[in-house]
């Protein structure tokens, strides 16, 4: 550490400031006291070196420390434990433990680090289903920002079944490989990939396409079967006329059952296969009636409704459509096409645009999400909705959110829930809110640091 002391004025004024303190020590004490001399001269010089140093400060001094601090290079084992690595039996993997054991106490500054986090050789299980290596190199990044990582070192057998490669991935340290297991490549047939539409429309056909990868089995022809529930739709014959050749099938699916609906696709096993496990692949396909129809009628233009476009449009379930209230056509435009959703947004306002016209479409008894705004008249609202009653002055409070850990009517992602303590407040009718019978709250209002009961967010499920 070295410390260094900064003079804003002319270090010469310390001696204007010593000066100072004898003279004021001289005129104070220059007279006959009852004190003896011993004692009239400690207290001067006391009083000297007070009134010194208080001048001195005057002067403004400040004092730089520079502490230097050295970071060691980390070395990190970055270990895939995944039973992929449990192949050639728990005996390889003992072996392998003992010898990384062996390698860390070699080198200096290591720390290991794995799928779950784990930091400790001797709990490794190898258990792991999936093997996603960019990630776990992603995490280096982010769990080791600012540390002084040099090299990482990665034990993996090369066996990944999610995320990207990591050979194209761009890392801020040196990264060392050591494959494990047996390099030797295995004889199999595998479907590399399936692919399908998530979502298919109830009576239409939709396509389903696998990619079957041989390695092996030049010359050799396999069946291809499509399945659903166990009943053969479609069954399709493939050859390889070369080695590490990839062939793509296209069947065509079709269900009469709405809802969420599997199909398998089956490679028909050939003797001399290194595993059959891969020969099955399951597909998802959401079976649709046609697409919720949402229509979105506001005050004027906002940024909430560029918001909720690009939500709603992000699903290929939903139709969205936006209207104005102030539009002369809005009435026909509004009441004579079906929809499914409404939401009403600063609606009803002020002015009481064409409150006949939202009676009407409240009238169809369809979900109505209610957003609140500057423009929006709380008096008309507490008639309109039978979620909640704002008592309100005109004024308005800046608010954030908390969740109502008790709602339970549907499942939300609790990682997504820690954004709220990012996002900025918003404001809202400064008063009394009162959530209604059969409403449950899903967010509450928290004024700075201070949580309340009064509900920010909340749905009434009662017809």
């Amino acid at each position: 550490m070295k410390s260094q002391l900064i003079f804003q004025a002319s270090p010469w004024y310390i001696l204007l400031c010593l000066a100072v303190g004898l003279v004021y020590a001289f005129i104070l004490y220059q007279k006959k006291s009852t004190l003896s001399k011993k004692q009239n001269w400690f207290l001067a010089a006391l009083r000297t070196a007070l009134v010194s140093l208080l001048c001195f400060l005057f002067l403004n001094p400040l004092l730089k420390t520079i502490e230097t601090l050295i970071d060691k290079p980390i070395t990190v084992l970055a270990i895939d434990n995944s039973a992929s690595m449990n192949f050639n039996g728990q005996s390889k993997l003992s072996e392998l433990k003992k010898n990384l054991g062996v390698l860390k106490q070699n080198l200096e500054s290591v720390e290991v680090i794995d799928f779950t986090d784990n930091t400790n050789l001797d709990s490794l299980q190898f258990k792991e289903k999936n093997s996603n290596l960019s990630a776990l190199l992603g995490k280096l990044k982010t769990n080791y920002e600012g540390r002084n990582v040099r090299n990482v070192i990665l034990i993996s057998d090369g066996i990944v079944n999610q995320g990207l490669s990591p050979a194209y991935g761009k890392y801020n340290f040196n990264l060392h490989t050591v494959g494990v297991g047996d390099t030797i490549p295995k004889r199999d047939i595998r479907i590399s990939a399936v692919l399908a539409n998530k979502i298919a429309y109830l009576g239409n056909k939709f396509l389903i396409q696998a990619e079957i990868l041989n390695h092996g089995f030049t010359g050799k022809s396999v069946a291809v079967i499509l399945k659903q529930g166990g009943r053969v739709l479609d069954k399709q014959n493939v050859s390889f006329q070369k080695n590490d050749e990839l062939k793509s099938i296209t069947f065509y699916g079709a269900s009469d059952k709405v809802g969420m609906q599997r199909f398998t696709v089956e490679v028909s096993p050939t003797a001399g296969e290194f595993s059959a496990k891969n020969n099955v692949r399951d597909v998802l396909v959401d079976v649709v009636d046609g697409k919720e129809k949402i229509l979105l009628l506001a005050v004027s233009p906002h940024p909430d409704i560029k918001a909720f476009r690009s939500i709603i449009e992000k699903k290929d379930l939903y139709e969205f459509e936006v209207k104005y209230i102030s539009d002369p056509n809005v009435a026909t435009e509004t009441l004579n096409k079906p929809f499914d959703v409404l939401i009403l947004h600063q609606l009803p306002d002020n002015y009481s645009t064409n409150v006949q016209l939202l009676r009407q479409l409240l009238d169809k008894n369809k979900p109505t999400f209610f957003v609140l705004g500057n423009q929006s008249s709380t008096g008309t609202f507490n008639l309109f909705n039978q979620a909640v009653q704002i008592y309100a002055n005109g004024q308005v409070d800046k608010v954030s959110g908390r969740f109502n850990t008790a709602f339970q009517l549907f499942n939300l992602d609790a990682d997504k829930l820690n954004l709220l303590e990012k996002l900025p407040p918003i404001a809202v009718p400064f008063g009394e809110t009162r959530a209604n019978t059969g409403t449950e709250t899903i967010l509450f209002q928290k004024v700075g640091n201070l949580a309340t009961a009064k509900p920010l967010l909340a749905v009434n499920t009662v017809s």
